[in-house]
């Protein structure tokens, strides 16, 4: 097994442990006839790990009045 492949094995483990599934939404804007046309495109979805940074639990939020 060379580098590659052992890298890409160790890859495909490390995002198994935590999968999460994303889609990333992109506004394209270009120029028309006089105006700036806007297209949203969906791009994914994408399994990835999200990985928290400096805490173990995730972040909480607090809200006024909540």
């Amino acid at each position: 097994m060379n580098f590659v492949e052992m890298r890409r094995k160790q890859t495909k483990w490390n995002i198994e442990q935590n999968p999460t599934s994303i889609t990333i939404k992109r506004t394209i804007k270009k120029k028309a006839q006089g105006y700036i046309d806007e297209q949203n495109i969906d791009v994914g979805p994408f399994i990835v790990r999200i990985f928290n940074s400096g805490s173990s639990s995730p972040p909480s939020s607090h809200y006024i009045g909540w």
